[in-house]
């Protein structure tokens, strides 16, 4: 207890061993202390400006960042949407995780307000939004899907400043610039049978062809809200 009191009434610190002998040395070698000195000033202003600089490219990154991410999650949304009606999964679920998507969107753009019909068909029954949904595959049988290839802009020409930002949104972000080259492949893959359909080939090699493409699409599907979900995520930290 007395060793207590003695250490806890002392009001000297204790150094570490090289601490005490690099206070010793400068104390004997006043031109050292000018070196240290001198080095400081010039370190402290580079410091500063570094995280100065760092803070301001992340608040100019951040918008335009929102802004590619937003427009590219509607885009897959809407590409979405025109395969769930050919493929009859147009149902309450899909509209629930299109509406985030469409709200974003609308929010950017007000002027352009679209699927502006969602909250009504969220509020059909069951038995009338499988009927709406019937009527609108049998339209969309009649119409071809385009698919498109995407890019983000933005992003593409700022991805040496992208490491400014936290190190889990700037995952995110390579994440999905992978996964929208892989869906960009897709698309190739989808125009290759297309323009196989146009070509005199046999009834059962159109058949053939057709499925494929089907095929293709719906695998493009499953990866385009694979991707959205991502994109949401990445949304929501750059909210945060």
């Amino acid at each position: 207890m007395e060793n207590f009191g003695e250490i806890s009434g002392s009001s000297e610190v204790a150094l570490s061993p090289v601490c005490v002998r690099l206070s010793a040395h400068m104390e004997t070698h006043p031109l050292l202390m000018l070196v240290v000195g001198w080095l400081l000033g010039l370190v402290a202003p580079l410091v500063s400006d570094r995280i100065t600089e760092g803070r301001q490219t992340r608040k100019e990154l951040i918008p335009g960042v929102r802004s590619d991410l937003i427009e590219l999650q509607f885009k897959l949304g809407f590409l979405r949407y025109c395969l769930a009606i050919r493929f009859g999964t147009y149902n309450e679920e899909f509209l629930k995780w299109l509406k985030p998507i469409v709200d974003d969107y609308n929010r950017i753009y007000p002027d352009e307000k679209v699927f502006t019909e969602i909250d009504e068909r969220l509020k059909m029954t069951d038995a009338q939004l499988t009927t709406l949904a019937q009527a609108l595959q049998d339209d969309a049988s009649k119409a071809g899907i385009s698919l498109r290839k995407y890019d983000t802009a933005f992003i593409e020409s700022q991805l040496d400043k992208l490491g400014r930002l936290d190190v889990e949104t700037h995952r995110l972000i390579l994440v999905i610039r992978s996964r929208l080259g892989y869906l960009n492949e897709m698309v190739d893959e989808a125009r290759v049978y297309l323009r196989l359909t146009f070509e005199n080939i046999s009834d059962a090699n159109h058949e053939q062809v057709v499925n494929n493409i089907n095929g293709v699409y719906r695998v493009y599907g499953e990866n385009a809200r694979d991707l959205v979900d991502l994109i949401r995520h990445a949304l929501q930290r750059l909210r945060n």
